[in-house]
């Protein structure tokens, strides 16, 4: 059978409409797959005994012949609880670069409350404009393997521009450079260059429209050296600049919305940054040392 695999519980309505899957019962549970982006679904309600019917033994080590299934037939899936699968190290168990990109968004959602970019519902009130979004889709639909439509080219490294445009509202200013030797400037999922800057247009909470500076840094050795990930806000008629600096792309921007500094975003600190999206990797993939990297 299939290897268990990271899913994030979703609402029937979204199943229906994202998936365009009919549901099988009105009791159906659905879910979609971390890292592959596919919907599955399974019957029931979560119960508190295990397949057999017993009660479970809260100091008893898990069985993985007795995944915590639902109440009602649970085929073609079984389920367990993330916290159930990490004591079977079933996280560890496989190697695909696919499926540690499904457990690193899973850790990431449940330490972060970040869920994938890939994963925000279309039908949201706020999007991208129609060239990001056309780059998203095409990671979606191809898995992460897609050939962007961008412009960029493979070639020798100096034959392209270290700064570009994406979309009406995303200007790439500076691709930054690789950082192999700290694993800190590296994950399963992204590469943050240091020297990274990028110019983002977007609504204040007032309607108006700002530009948000952001930029990739090293924080102080005193404080570890790792990137450090920089929001700034010019001043308008009905606010004041503003700059935050935070350990991760997506604390920057929640802080900056906290501040009141710009309207609230439905995608993620990373595609806000603009390294997560396609086009921006290529070149990124094309910076000295990637060659280094894991």
């Amino acid at each position: 059978g299939s290897p268990p695999w990271p899913a994030l519980v979703i609402t029937n309505e979204e199943f229906e409409e994202s998936s365009c899957q009919k549901l099988r019962s009105e009791k159906a549970v659905c879910f979609r797959f971390f890292g592959s982006y596919e919907y599955g679904q399974t019957l029931g309600l979560m119960a508190s005994v295990d397949a057999a019917g017993e009660e479970e033994d809260e100091e008893a080590r898990p069985n993985p012949d007795k995944p915590e299934r639902f109440k009602f037939s649970s085929k073609p899936y079984d389920v367990w609880r993330w916290d159930t699968g990490v004591l079977l190290h079933f996280h560890l168990k496989y190697k695909s670069s696919r499926f540690r990109r499904a457990v690193a968004q899973a850790e990431r959602y449940l330490s972060q409350n970040e869920v994938p970019d890939e994963m925000i519902p279309l039908y949201n009130d706020e999007l991208l404009d129609d060239i990001e979004e056309d780059d998203c889709g095409v990671v979606v639909q191809k898995r992460g393997r897609c050939k962007s439509k961008s412009s960029l080219k493979a070639g020798p490294t100096n034959n392209f521009s270290r700064s570009f445009s994406v979309g009406a509202n995303l200007v790439v200013e500076d691709i930054g450079a690789i950082e192999a030797g700290d694993r800190r400037f590296h994950d399963e999922q992204y590469v943050y260059p240091l020297g990274y800057r990028s110019k983002r247009v977007v609504l204040s909470p007032a309607g108006e429209k700002v530009e948000v500076q952001c930029s990739i840094g090293r924080r102080p050795l005193e404080d570890g050296g790792g990137p450090s990930f920089t929001v700034a806000v010019g001043g308008t008629s009905s606010q004041e600049a503003a700059s935050v600096t935070e350990d991760s792309a997506q604390r920057a921007w929640q802080r900056l919305e906290e501040l009141g500094m710009a309207r609230r975003q439905v995608y993620s600190g990373h595609k806000l940054f603009g390294y997560s999206l396609r086009r921006v990797q290529i070149a990124i993939e094309r910076l000295p040392g990637v060659e280094w990297l894991p």
